[in-house]
């Protein structure tokens, strides 16, 4: 995994609707990205980098604040459904999605999930 201890993130991960984590570093206060790439991830059903490397489809959400094309929200999805959210915030959108998907990968390595 990449380094990224340099820099502070925050970390949102929601689930039916309700927040069960959220951590921000030290000099991150409220961040609304993290609100923006949840909202985005929920109502697209897949990642907030699927919908940046798709924009043509979501091109009503380009200049829209309650949205964001960019990586760093991550569906959680049960039966086929997406029921909440992984979402990081705080390094360049395609690091935030790929320190998610590091983190899953080496979870599931584990077997923590």
């Amino acid at each position: 995994m990449q380094s990224h201890q340099l820099k502070s993130v925050g970390v949102r991960i929601v689930y039916k609707g309700l927040v069960i984590f959220q951590y921000l570093m030290d000099g991150k206060s409220e961040d609304i990205w993290l609100k923006r790439k949840e909202r985005t991830v929920i109502e697209s059903g897949h990642s907030s980098y699927y919908t940046f490397l798709h924009q043509d489809q979501y091109s009503t959400w380009i200049d829209n604040d309650n949205y964001t094309l960019g990586g760093g929200g991550f569906p959680i999805t049960e039966n086929q459904q997406v029921v909440g959210a992984i979402c990081i915030s705080g390094l360049k959108h395609d690091e935030d999605h790929q320190l998610i998907v590091e983190i899953l990968r080496k979870l599931l390595k584990e077997d923590h999930l």
